[in-house]
Protein backbone atom coordinates (compact mmCIF):
# COMPACT_ATOMS: atom_id res chain seq x y z
CA UNK A 1 0.00 0.00 0.00
CA UNK A 2 2.83 2.38 0.83
CA UNK A 3 4.52 1.75 -2.52
CA UNK A 4 1.24 2.35 -4.37
CA UNK A 5 0.57 5.55 -2.41
CA UNK A 6 4.04 6.87 -3.19
CA UNK A 7 3.82 5.90 -6.87
CA UNK A 8 0.45 7.62 -7.26
CA UNK A 9 1.46 10.66 -5.23
CA UNK A 10 -1.37 10.28 -2.75
CA UNK A 11 -1.66 12.50 0.31
CA UNK A 12 -0.47 10.54 3.32
CA UNK A 13 -1.79 10.97 6.81
CA UNK A 14 0.74 12.41 9.29
CA UNK A 15 0.42 9.11 11.16
CA UNK A 16 2.03 7.33 8.22
CA UNK A 17 4.87 9.84 8.06
CA UNK A 18 5.53 9.50 11.78
CA UNK A 19 5.40 5.71 11.84
CA UNK A 20 7.36 5.11 8.65
CA UNK A 21 10.77 6.79 8.77
CA UNK A 22 13.47 6.50 6.19
CA UNK A 23 14.95 3.47 7.92
CA UNK A 24 11.61 1.68 8.32
CA UNK A 25 10.69 2.25 4.70
CA UNK A 26 13.66 0.15 3.62
CA UNK A 27 13.99 -2.21 6.56
CA UNK A 28 11.23 -4.79 6.97
CA UNK A 29 12.73 -6.09 10.21
CA UNK A 30 12.63 -2.64 11.74
CA UNK A 31 9.02 -2.26 10.62
CA UNK A 32 8.09 -5.65 12.06
CA UNK A 33 9.62 -4.70 15.40
CA UNK A 34 6.99 -2.00 15.92
CA UNK A 35 4.24 -2.58 18.45
CA UNK A 36 0.92 -4.04 17.35
CA UNK A 37 -1.07 -0.82 17.97
CA UNK A 38 1.43 1.11 15.83
CA UNK A 39 1.17 -1.40 12.99
CA UNK A 40 -2.65 -1.37 13.16
CA UNK A 41 -2.66 2.44 13.05
CA UNK A 42 -0.26 2.39 10.10
CA UNK A 43 -2.38 -0.15 8.22
CA UNK A 44 -5.57 1.84 8.85
CA UNK A 45 -3.97 5.09 7.69
CA UNK A 46 -2.60 3.49 4.52
CA UNK A 47 -5.94 1.80 3.77
CA UNK A 48 -7.67 5.19 3.95
CA UNK A 49 -5.03 6.73 1.72
CA UNK A 50 -5.36 4.16 -1.09
CA UNK A 51 -9.18 3.82 -0.97
CA UNK A 52 -11.20 2.75 -2.92
CA UNK A 53 -8.40 0.26 -3.57
CA UNK A 54 -7.78 -2.28 -0.84
CA UNK A 55 -4.73 -4.30 0.20
CA UNK A 56 -6.28 -7.35 -1.46
CA UNK A 57 -7.06 -5.55 -4.72
CA UNK A 58 -3.59 -3.99 -4.88
CA UNK A 59 -1.94 -7.37 -4.42
CA UNK A 60 -4.26 -9.00 -6.97
CA UNK A 61 -3.55 -6.38 -9.66
CA UNK A 62 0.20 -5.96 -9.09
CA UNK A 63 2.09 -7.30 -12.15
CA UNK A 64 3.72 -10.64 -11.48
CA UNK A 65 7.49 -10.91 -12.00
CA UNK A 66 8.68 -12.62 -15.14
CA UNK A 67 7.53 -12.87 -18.74
CA UNK A 68 4.04 -11.51 -19.44
CA UNK A 69 3.62 -10.76 -15.76
CA UNK A 70 0.99 -8.13 -16.52
CA UNK A 71 -1.27 -10.87 -17.90
CA UNK A 72 -0.89 -13.15 -14.90
CA UNK A 73 -2.41 -10.77 -12.35
CA UNK A 74 -5.20 -11.23 -11.59
CA UNK A 75 -5.12 -14.83 -12.86
CA UNK A 76 -8.77 -14.88 -13.94
CA UNK A 77 -8.10 -12.04 -16.38
CA UNK A 78 -5.27 -13.98 -17.98
CA UNK A 79 -7.54 -16.99 -18.41
CA UNK A 80 -10.26 -14.80 -19.89
CA UNK A 81 -7.81 -13.30 -22.38
CA UNK A 82 -6.63 -16.78 -23.33
CA UNK A 83 -10.23 -17.97 -23.76
CA UNK A 84 -11.05 -14.91 -25.88
CA UNK A 85 -8.08 -15.53 -28.19
CA UNK A 86 -8.91 -19.23 -28.61
CA UNK A 87 -12.62 -18.53 -29.20
CA UNK A 88 -11.86 -15.72 -31.67
CA UNK A 89 -9.58 -18.03 -33.64
CA UNK A 90 -12.19 -20.79 -33.61
CA UNK A 91 -14.90 -18.34 -34.64
CA UNK A 92 -12.94 -17.09 -37.64
CA UNK A 93 -12.04 -20.61 -38.75
CA UNK A 94 -15.65 -21.77 -38.34
CA UNK A 95 -16.99 -18.91 -40.44
CA UNK A 96 -14.44 -19.49 -43.19
CA UNK A 97 -15.03 -23.26 -43.26
CA UNK A 98 -18.78 -23.01 -42.61
CA UNK A 99 -18.60 -25.26 -39.55
CA UNK A 100 -21.85 -24.45 -37.79
CA UNK A 101 -21.20 -26.33 -34.55
CA UNK A 102 -17.81 -24.72 -33.99
CA UNK A 103 -19.20 -21.32 -34.99
CA UNK A 104 -21.88 -21.12 -32.29
CA UNK A 105 -19.71 -22.74 -29.60
CA UNK A 106 -16.76 -20.42 -30.23
CA UNK A 107 -19.15 -17.49 -30.74
CA UNK A 108 -20.77 -18.10 -27.37
CA UNK A 109 -17.35 -18.29 -25.69
CA UNK A 110 -16.19 -15.13 -27.45
CA UNK A 111 -19.25 -13.18 -26.32
CA UNK A 112 -18.90 -14.44 -22.74
CA UNK A 113 -15.18 -13.57 -22.65
CA UNK A 114 -15.87 -10.11 -24.08
CA UNK A 115 -18.46 -9.42 -21.38
CA UNK A 116 -16.13 -10.59 -18.60
CA UNK A 117 -13.15 -8.57 -19.83
CA UNK A 118 -15.27 -5.49 -20.47
CA UNK A 119 -16.70 -5.70 -16.94
CA UNK A 120 -13.33 -6.25 -15.27
CA UNK A 121 -11.14 -3.79 -17.16
CA UNK A 122 -12.23 -0.72 -15.16
CA UNK A 123 -11.58 -2.51 -11.87
CA UNK A 124 -8.13 -3.61 -13.01
CA UNK A 125 -7.29 -0.13 -14.31
CA UNK A 126 -8.33 1.50 -11.03
CA UNK A 127 -6.61 -1.25 -8.98
CA UNK A 128 -9.93 -2.08 -7.27
CA UNK A 129 -10.36 -5.63 -8.62
CA UNK A 130 -11.50 -7.83 -5.75
CA UNK A 131 -10.09 -11.37 -6.07
CA UNK A 132 -13.05 -12.70 -4.11
CA UNK A 133 -15.09 -12.29 -7.32
CA UNK A 134 -12.87 -14.63 -9.37
CA UNK A 135 -15.44 -17.41 -9.08
CA UNK A 136 -18.19 -14.99 -10.15
CA UNK A 137 -16.33 -14.19 -13.37
CA UNK A 138 -15.79 -17.86 -14.09
CA UNK A 139 -19.45 -18.68 -13.41
CA UNK A 140 -20.53 -15.80 -15.65
CA UNK A 141 -18.26 -17.06 -18.43
CA UNK A 142 -19.72 -20.58 -18.24
CA UNK A 143 -23.26 -19.15 -18.12
CA UNK A 144 -22.47 -17.07 -21.19
CA UNK A 145 -21.26 -20.09 -23.15
CA UNK A 146 -24.35 -22.09 -22.21
CA UNK A 147 -26.65 -19.14 -22.95
CA UNK A 148 -25.06 -18.58 -26.36
CA UNK A 149 -25.45 -22.22 -27.38
CA UNK A 150 -29.08 -22.20 -26.22
CA UNK A 151 -29.90 -18.96 -28.02
CA UNK A 152 -28.36 -20.24 -31.25
CA UNK A 153 -30.94 -23.05 -31.28
CA UNK A 154 -34.00 -21.03 -30.24
CA UNK A 155 -36.43 -19.58 -32.81
CA UNK A 156 -35.89 -16.01 -31.67
CA UNK A 157 -35.80 -14.42 -35.11
CA UNK A 158 -39.53 -14.47 -35.82
CA UNK A 159 -40.52 -11.87 -38.40
CA UNK A 160 -37.61 -9.61 -37.50
CA UNK A 161 -35.53 -9.31 -40.66
CA UNK A 162 -32.38 -8.23 -38.84
CA UNK A 163 -32.35 -11.24 -36.51
CA UNK A 164 -33.27 -13.65 -39.32
CA UNK A 165 -30.27 -12.48 -41.32
CA UNK A 166 -27.80 -13.31 -38.52
CA UNK A 167 -25.94 -16.60 -38.51
CA UNK A 168 -26.03 -19.05 -35.63
CA UNK A 169 -22.53 -18.02 -34.63
CA UNK A 170 -23.42 -14.34 -34.33
CA UNK A 171 -26.60 -15.12 -32.40
CA UNK A 172 -24.56 -17.34 -30.07
CA UNK A 173 -22.10 -14.47 -29.57
CA UNK A 174 -24.98 -12.20 -28.56
CA UNK A 175 -26.25 -14.85 -26.16
CA UNK A 176 -22.81 -15.29 -24.64
CA UNK A 177 -22.53 -11.56 -24.08
CA UNK A 178 -25.97 -11.24 -22.46
CA UNK A 179 -26.81 -14.38 -20.51
CA UNK A 180 -29.46 -12.33 -18.67
CA UNK A 181 -31.34 -11.73 -21.93
CA UNK A 182 -31.31 -15.46 -22.70
CA UNK A 183 -32.67 -16.13 -19.23
CA UNK A 184 -35.56 -13.76 -19.96
CA UNK A 185 -36.20 -15.48 -23.30
CA UNK A 186 -36.31 -18.88 -21.61
CA UNK A 187 -38.60 -17.52 -18.91
CA UNK A 188 -40.90 -16.16 -21.61
CA UNK A 189 -41.06 -19.59 -23.27
CA UNK A 190 -41.84 -21.15 -19.89
CA UNK A 191 -44.64 -18.65 -19.30
CA UNK A 192 -46.13 -19.45 -22.70
CA UNK A 193 -45.92 -23.16 -21.98
CA UNK A 194 -47.56 -22.79 -18.57
CA UNK A 195 -50.29 -20.61 -20.06
CA UNK A 196 -50.95 -23.25 -22.73
CA UNK A 197 -51.34 -25.93 -20.06
CA UNK A 198 -53.27 -23.95 -17.45
CA UNK A 199 -55.06 -21.54 -19.75
CA UNK A 200 -54.54 -17.85 -20.23
CA UNK A 201 -54.72 -15.33 -17.46
CA UNK A 202 -58.11 -14.08 -18.67
CA UNK A 203 -59.56 -17.59 -18.39
CA UNK A 204 -58.29 -17.90 -14.84
CA UNK A 205 -59.71 -14.49 -13.98
CA UNK A 206 -63.12 -15.38 -15.42
CA UNK A 207 -63.17 -18.62 -13.46
CA UNK A 208 -62.36 -16.75 -10.27
CA UNK A 209 -65.13 -14.21 -10.94
CA UNK A 210 -67.67 -16.98 -11.54
CA UNK A 211 -66.57 -18.68 -8.34
CA UNK A 212 -67.08 -15.47 -6.38
CA UNK A 213 -70.51 -14.95 -7.95
CA UNK A 214 -71.60 -18.48 -7.08
CA UNK A 215 -70.43 -18.11 -3.51
CA UNK A 216 -72.18 -14.74 -3.14
CA UNK A 217 -75.42 -16.14 -4.56
CA UNK A 218 -75.31 -19.05 -2.11
CA UNK A 219 -74.74 -16.68 0.81
CA UNK A 220 -77.61 -14.42 -0.34
CA UNK A 221 -80.01 -17.37 -0.64
CA UNK A 222 -79.06 -18.56 2.83
CA UNK A 223 -79.63 -15.08 4.25
CA UNK A 224 -83.05 -14.80 2.60
CA UNK A 225 -84.09 -18.17 3.95
CA UNK A 226 -83.02 -17.20 7.43
CA UNK A 227 -84.92 -13.91 7.30
CA UNK A 228 -88.01 -15.66 5.90
CA UNK A 229 -87.92 -18.16 8.74
CA UNK A 230 -87.66 -15.36 11.29
CA UNK A 231 -90.65 -13.62 9.70
CA UNK A 232 -92.63 -16.86 9.86
CA UNK A 233 -91.92 -17.07 13.58
CA UNK A 234 -93.11 -13.47 14.03
CA UNK A 235 -96.26 -14.05 11.96
CA UNK A 236 -97.21 -16.98 14.17
CA UNK A 237 -97.77 -14.53 17.01
CA UNK A 238 -101.57 -14.11 17.34
CA UNK A 239 -101.25 -10.71 19.03
CA UNK A 240 -100.09 -9.01 15.85
CA UNK A 241 -102.46 -6.52 14.28
CA UNK A 242 -103.82 -7.32 10.85
CA UNK A 243 -102.12 -4.33 9.21
CA UNK A 244 -98.68 -5.29 10.58
CA UNK A 245 -99.26 -8.93 9.72
CA UNK A 246 -100.14 -7.94 6.16
CA UNK A 247 -97.01 -5.86 5.77
CA UNK A 248 -94.76 -8.60 7.18
CA UNK A 249 -96.42 -11.13 4.89
CA UNK A 250 -95.69 -8.88 1.91
CA UNK A 251 -91.99 -8.61 2.90
CA UNK A 252 -91.79 -12.39 3.27
CA UNK A 253 -93.24 -12.88 -0.22
CA UNK A 254 -90.71 -10.44 -1.72
CA UNK A 255 -87.86 -12.49 -0.26
CA UNK A 256 -88.88 -15.56 -2.30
Amino acid sequence: MLAYALEEGLDLDPTVVNLVGSSLATDNEALASQSLPSLVALHSALAKAVAPATPGSLEATAPAPGWLGFLRRPPVIGWMVFAAVVCAFGFVVALSQRWSTLSFVSGAGLGAAFYGLFTAHDYVKQRTFDPRYNSVYMIRFVLGVIAGIILAHLPVGGDNGTLKSLSQGVIALLGGYSAEAVNQVLQRFVDILVAAVKGSGSDVAKAQVEQVKTKAAAQLASAKQSVSQDLSDVLSDSTLSESLRSRLKSIQNNLK
